[in-house]
């Protein structure tokens, strides 16, 4: 076999070594063992080759995120647009400009000074001729980002927080590095960060951008009533969640978009279960289709829920009580006059018979579970430790 020189593509270069390794195999005798040993050397370095070039190129692919058919800005004043001649012009042009991202679209490129994480948050479904690039951090870039939550919620940061029974006031919001506790409260960081009102880092399951609680729902005649709903945040837990409102919308959105890198630098129990839920949905947000045994298993768990579950109810003191889970589907025959609005919800229901009206029962709606937590890792179960009953589940 006689050597050319090295063969120009990663895939060009990982065939022809697989031609001369396959090659090599078949040789039945010695033969010239300085000829082997030149063959084997090739392979090596055309393996390497290879090696570096597809992890180049996987790196570069890595830090930009496509979604076909899907727009975030329509073109303005604010839009520049350029000849799309590669996705690193492209890049390039938006680390140049401080673009989160691009839309191409009839061989064009459009850029719009907006970060990623709004891009994110803005995208919607469009026409089938359109691309959107999204700019995506490296691992650098996102401890950075990370160090600089940290720094800016070291002194404390002034935010409006809205209680459950609909007031709103001015606290302070801070992190507490010593028991990586999210902590909110009117003596800022001077106050023992166990005694005040906050949520453990490890704790969030969600982090919620927009009037989207019950705490908002509270306040004046609801989540309208907000002086700025792009403003506003809410961090979600067991123990309970942290609802505020920011300066303006781009500072939300650098909260939040920190808040998000920081839980998900956190390698514990949860990152399974977060990896599981990413790969069952989809780039628009929406669960992927069910399969056929898992809607069979769907209709069967349904079932079981509308007739009830008995369940052992923990509050918050660790104290427990014996009630029945069950699942309201809230059907368009099954409501009454003026209960257009009830949704899908669980409720627990006491074990007595006096039940009262379904909508006025302790529950939640289903579209408002932000996280399904399998064990014993939450807040009120925290408050039971010791207890027999904790143990027993436990073992």
């Amino acid at each position: 076999m006689q050597w050319t020189g090295y063969p120009s593509g990663p895939m060009q270069q990982v065939k022809a070594a697989l031609r001369l390794q396959t090659s090599f195999r078949s040789w039945t005798s010695a033969g010239d063992m300085m000829r082997q040993r030149r063959i084997k050397a090739q392979i090596n370095r055309l393996r390497n080759i290879a090696r570096t070039v597809l992890q180049r190129e996987e790196s570069k692919a890595s830090l930009v995120r496509i979604y076909k058919g899907f727009n975030a800005f329509e073109e303005g004043d604010d839009t520049f647009s350029e000849p799309f001649t590669s996705v690193d012009r492209a890049r390039a042009t938006c680390i140049e400009r401080k673009c989160g991202g691009f839309v191409v679209h009839d061989g064009r490129a459009h850029f719009r000074p907006q970060s990623a994480w709004a891009i994110v948050k803005d995208k919607h479904r469009h026409r089938n001729d359109h691309d959107l690039y999204v700019i995506q951090d490296t691992e650098v870039e996102k401890q950075d980002k990370i160090a600089e939550l940290w720094n800016s919620l070291s002194s404390g940061k002034i935010v409006s927080k809205y209680g459950f029974t609909g007031k709103k006031s001015q606290r302070t919001l801070w992190l507490d590095k010593d028991v990586y506790r999210i902590c909110i409260g009117t003596q800022g960081t001077g106050k023992g960060a166990e005694k005040a009102k906050g949520l453990y880092v490890t704790d969030v399951c969600e982090v919620r951008q927009g009037p989207r609680t019950t705490t908002f729902a509270n306040y004046g005649d609801g989540a309208a009533r907000t002086s700025s709903p792009a403003s506003c945040l809410s961090l979600v837990g067991s123990e309970r969640t942290l609802d505020m409102e920011f300066r303006d919308d781009e500072e939300c959105d650098l909260f939040a978009e920190r808040f998000t890198l920081l839980m998900d630098s956190i390698n514990d129990d949860k990152t399974r279960y977060r990896m599981y839920e990413r790969h069952l949905v989809t780039q628009t947000g929406w669960r992927k289709p069910l399969s056929f045994s898992e809607a069979v298993d769907m209709q069967l768990v349904q079932d079981e829920l509308v007739g009830g579950i008995m369940v052992l109810k923990y509050n918050k003191r660790g104290r427990t009580r014996p009630c029945t889970l069950m699942l309201d589907r809230a059907q368009l025959k099954e409501l009454s006059l003026g209960e257009e609005n009830r949704r899908p919800r669980l409720f627990l229901a006491d074990n007595t018979g006096d039940q009262g009206p379904m909508a006025d029962s302790k529950g939640i709606d289903l579209a408002d579970i932000a996280e399904i937590r399998p064990g014993i890792r939450a807040h009120n179960f925290n408050a039971a430790k010791g207890s027999k009953d904790l143990k027993k589940i436990e073992n």
